[in-house]
């Protein structure tokens, strides 16, 4: 199974424990040695839960099978040391080791950054929400003068977050408004 980011891992990972009997869990991320790259996965070997039962389950009863879970980098430098026929470290030409390793911390690289952009992204994205709720309180709206209609008050925002701000260095709570 192939996830997006590597927060994906967990959730993939909760899924499986609660939907099958876990055999064994080999961590081959967390687990390896923080000098080496390399392959990366969580491999499970499984077996259906014994309340799975019926024609469907039958013929698959108690048989172990394995389920790998990695993010999408992690599978494109499996998919390409495999096909390289890269089982470890040995099998890569010694000329070539350097730059192995090289691309291999690249692709960890890769997976760290695009779970720190997708938790960033999320934050901002919770933030905007969060601002916009904010705006949209019965004390923060106005009518417009031209129009008569009901407008958010970005000015009375702006000074309650720039209160707010004060608040938070010195301690001094902001006058609610009207």
């Amino acid at each position: 199974m192939v996830g997006l980011y590597l927060s994906d891992l967990d959730r993939i990972a909760r899924v499986i424990r609660n939907t099958f009997q876990v055999v064994s869990e080999d961590n081959k991320i967390e687990g390896a040695d923080v000098s080496s790259f390399g392959y990366m996965s969580v491999h499970f070997v499984i077996t259906m839960k014994q309340e799975y039962t019926g024609p469907r389950y039958d013929r698959i009863a108690g048989m172990p099978f394995e389920i790998q879970v990695r993010t999408i980098a992690m599978d494109a430098w499996a998919n390409v040391s495999h096909h390289l026929d890269y089982k470890n470290d040995k099998d890569v030409p010694a000329e070539l080791r350097k730059d192995f390793y090289a691309l291999s911390g690249l692709f960890y690289v890769a997976d760290r950054h695009f779970e720190m952009f997708y938790s960033q992204s999320k934050q901002s994205r919770e933030h905007m929400i969060d601002v916009q709720d904010f705006l949209t309180r019965p004390g923060y709206r106005n009518k417009s003068r031209k129009t008569g209609q009901d407008t958010n008050n970005i000015e009375r925002w702006f000074s309650n977050l720039c209160d707010s701000s004060l608040a938070s260095r010195t301690g001094i709570e902001p006058v609610s408004p009207p």
